[in-house]
């Protein structure tokens, strides 16, 4: 059984970030802005797949892109652990209060 192409994509950009952020690792403050800016690419990323997934409910998701959507679920969690709560409020905050028109 073939890999879908989106999960081939996702799973190559998360390694391909796992390897820019193993990159500026020895210098603390490029480090931590790099894993908040990963933080808000990876909440968007996995909004846009379930958006694309469910097409506005129409329908159900297959198996694979449950398993998609789970495999950015834990890279999300295993990333929160080095971002503060305070900045995921904020990204949280902003993400809902953000102008329609600059979203469509």
């Amino acid at each position: 059984m073939t890999m879908p192409a989106e999960t081939k994509v996702i799973t190559h950009f998360l390694a391909y970030v796992d390897e820019l952020l193993h990159a500026v690792a020895d210098l603390p403050e490029i480090h931590q802005e790099q894993k908040q800016l990963y933080h808000a690419c990876l909440n968007s990323l996995w909004q846009m797949l379930n958006n694309a997934f469910q097409q506005d409910g129409q329908q159900f998701l297959s198996a694979e892109q449950v398993q998609l959507l789970q495999m950015v679920d834990r890279e999300i969690r295993q990333n929160e652990e080095d971002i503060s709560v305070d900045f995921r409020d904020q990204l949280r905050r902003l993400l809902r209060e953000m102008p329609e028109d600059l979203v469509s």
